[in-house]
């Protein structure tokens, strides 16, 4: 009844969309290029065959604005739309402002460093799903030229992420989930030595039953910490330290859907959770 697309570009998307919005199925895309390319006729072939076109993946980063403006906005007559431009504009216009050309910026090598790696080996009847990402770059400047000290510093930054899920059959209609992942983020903001980053681990595991009477069954834990530095804009001295942010959580939840009939959804369950925190800081 849907088709999701998210090879990008135009050939063959385009072709295999164009197909499925003919023949009467509903659509969901995280295709920028097609969507930026083709987006007006391909809305209108989804109108005339009285399916639906979903884009959001594609627009703003997942961020939910087609869903606001189409559902909280539905009456209104939209004028203009303003934002704010991303890391990677803010960085084009820095180096624009300090006298390069567009030309140049846009195919110039900032020094960043990037690894993606990841592999799905079978388990089985199940799979799992092992991935990893680390980037790392000399960041662009969040000060105006005009506005820079001999303390401002260009927006460094560091992070890596791992996550392992892992999906086996312990049953015919009873399916094990588990899931570890774990992520750093280190950045610089605005002056050399003001440090701000974030790190945190997850852990779960879930029973799903899929067959007469369905379950499901989930528990978890989480950890995260937060540190920040921040210095004075007249001093460029410490003024506050956060050193550490601990928190942690844990929980489960377990639901049971017991069978009423194709024309009723009669669910039954408890979610339980319990979180801990505290800072450490230097005022």
């Amino acid at each position: 009844d849907v088709v999701i697309e998210l090879m990008g570009g135009l050939n063959p998307a385009e072709g295999w969309l164009r197909r499925a919005l003919g023949s009467g199925k509903s659509v969901v895309t995280a295709n920028k290029q097609l969507i930026a390319y083709r987006g007006s006729s391909l809305l209108a072939l989804a109108a005339k065959n009285k399916v639906q076109l979903v884009y959001g993946a594609a627009v703003a980063g997942g961020v939910p604005v087609i869903p606001g403006v189409l559902q909280g906005l539905g009456g209104d007559q939209t004028v203009r739309v303003s934002g704010i431009v991303n890391g990677t504009c803010n960085y084009i216009l820095s180096r624009m402002e300090a006298g390069a050309d567009y030309a140049t910026v846009l195919a110039d090598d900032r020094g960043d460093t990037s690894l993606t790696a990841g592999i799905a080996p079978r388990l089985g009847n199940g799979f799992a799903v092992l991935s990893g990402q680390w980037d790392r770059g000399p960041g662009f400047w969040t000060t105006p030229l005009a506005q820079r000290v001999p303390a401002s510093a260009r927006s460094r930054y560091d992070s890596w992420a791992l996550g392992l899920r892992a999906v086996a059959p312990i049953a015919s209609d009873i399916e094990l989930q588990a899931r570890i992942a774990a992520f750093n983020d280190a950045q610089t903001l605005r002056f050399a030595g003001a440090l701000t980053g974030m790190s945190g681990q997850d852990a779960s595991v879930r029973v799903v039953g899929r067959g007469r009477w369905q379950f499901d069954a989930l528990v978890y834990g989480q950890l995260r910490d937060f540190n920040n530095l921040t210095l004075s804009s007249a001093t460029f001295a410490p003024t506050n330290n956060q050193r550490a942010t601990p928190s942690g959580g844990v929980g489960g939840k377990i639901e049971l859907r017991p069978p009423v009939g194709p024309a009723h959804v009669l669910r039954l369950g408890a979610d339980v959770r319990e979180l801990t925190g505290h800072e450490d800081e230097d005022l």
